[in-house]
């Protein structure tokens, strides 16, 4: 059985950037999601995060979702100094 920890892990992050003409999701997986995965998520955006942004779960072209694959290392950079952490 999963704990909360692993549960967390395998999360999907969905960021909603509202534009004038567009709405844009910015989706980002955790790095080789399942097709179980997926299919769980792309329910989530239709029924849920769709159907509360637009009054229904169709894309009627404005809407644009981008997907990214997050792996297990990133750089990350320091704004303030430029470092790489």
């Amino acid at each position: 059985m999963a704990t909360a920890t692993q549960t967390a892990e395998r999360a999907a992050k969905i960021d909603v950037l509202k534009g004038s003409t567009l709405t844009t999701l910015v989706v980002s997986v955790p790095h080789k999601p399942t097709t179980k995965e997926l299919v769980a998520l792309q329910t989530t955006i239709a029924d849920k995060v769709i159907r509360d942004l637009t009054g229904c779960s169709c894309l009627s072209g404005a809407i644009e979702i981008i997907f990214k694959d997050e792996f297990a290392t990133s750089i990350r950079v320091d704004l303030a100094s430029g470092k790489v952490l």
